[in-house]
């Protein structure tokens, strides 16, 4: 699939509840909505019940066909507290899905089952799959490390006494912006939108790390 200008596609997280008929009536209806080639895995359900909980209800295993471009797949509800969260999503025919084949399954499950459940009361959050460096951080933050990477020499990094100067300015802004920025997607986003060498990008994100933990710890200190 086609990435947005300045985006990067990330594992979509979905929550689901049931605010009309009461949180445990949300297994019900989902598994009253569940089509070919969707199926209600229950015996991988109750083996997972038993092995973590004695209450059934906080897992809810349904398991797609490969059809129509989406691969084969297992997904797994949970339910934390009053929401029910997609625990996780995993292949059944092949290693590994990617956050392409992940995202395929999810908006599968969402358009053919949780929707659908919508008559019935259940209302669903489902986050955005392209998504960009504003939704981990703030602007400053993101003008920043555009900045730098416009300017910096590929090559070496922040090693240039300017190009430093403009790493600390984004790994400053960063902190103060208390966001959601991970080393996965920053450094996802350095290779795939910045255009950074993998090598240099790592060793980036190895800089920002000891940054946060300094910084972390003055904050604490003061």
């Amino acid at each position: 699939m086609p990435s947005p200008n300045n985006t990067i596609e990330v594992y979509q997280d979905l929550d689901l509840t049931c605010p009309e008929n009461g949180d445990f009536a949300l297994p019900v209806v989902l598994r009253g909505h569940v089509r070919p080639p969707w199926r209600h895995a229950l015996e991988t359900e109750k083996r997972m019940a038993s092995t973590a909980s004695p209450d059934a209800e906080r897992y809810i295993v349904l398991e797609r066909e490969a059809a129509e471009g989406v691969p084969a797949a297992r997904l797994v509800l949970y339910r934390d507290a009053s929401t029910h969260k997609v625990a996780n999503i995993v292949p059944t025919e092949c290693q590994s899905l990617g956050e392409t084949g992940y995202n395929d399954v999810l908006n599968d499950f969402v358009t053919r089952v949780a929707k659908p459940a919508q008559r019935e009361g259940i209302s669903f959050e489902l986050t955005k799959r392209w998504q960009t460096m504003t939704d981990w951080t703030s602007k400053e933050a993101a003008d920043a490390l555009h900045l730098f990477s416009v300017m910096a020499n590929k090559a070496t990094g922040s090693s240039h006494p300017m190009d430093a100067h403009r790493w600390r300015d984004f790994l400053i802004a960063d902190h103060k912006a208390n966001g959601r920025l991970d080393s996965y997607n920053l450094r996802r986003w350095l290779v795939e939108v910045e255009d950074w060498p993998f090598e240099e990008a790592q060793d980036l994100i190895s800089d920002r790390e000891k940054a946060v933990e300094l910084l972390e710890h003055y904050d604490h200190c003061n």
